[in-house]
């Protein structure tokens, strides 16, 4: 965690609601914690989401791709914060992919850069190749 109690406590809150979203596939709860516009990197490039539209096709990819390789539970088994200036932040999670009897699908980190504005936080990027590693890793593209 970071050396600031308050904004713990805060992106804490933000990440069970990241993480139940997930878990529930919930899109528009996702939608919900993205601002806009986001960036989504992996070594392979990057791409902007300008709007919930734009999001909503990728998610929705996601989610098909979750359940077709049998992700059924979504948990988050640790996260680090660092505080940035100007009401941002950065995190580090660590995500545990299970399928329906509870054993492992996946695990692996992602980074975060999130924003605080008016309506309280966002993630504004998203650093995703962990995530790519751990599914080449596990066979799958």
């Amino acid at each position: 965690m970071s050396d600031d109690a308050e904004l713990d406590v805060e992106i804490g809150a933000f990440f069970d609601r990241y993480t139940a979203a997930w878990d529930a596939f919930d899109v528009e709860a996702l939608l919900d914690c993205l601002g806009f516009p986001h960036l989504i990197a992996t070594r392979a490039g990057s791409h902007f989401f300008e709007d919930d539209a734009e999001a909503l096709v990728n998610l929705e990819k996601l989610i098909d791709k979750y359940r077709n390789n049998e992700v059924r539970k979504i948990h988050r088994l640790g996260l680090s914060i660092e505080a940035l200036p100007d009401e941002a932040a950065r995190a580090t999670v660590q995500w545990r992919f299970d399928d329906g009897a509870g054993a492992q699908v996946l695990h692996f980190p992602s980074q975060y850069t999130l924003a605080k504005d008016d309506e309280g936080w966002h993630i504004v990027v998203i650093d995703a190749q962990g995530e790519v590693d751990a599914w080449a890793g596990a066979g799958w593209a």
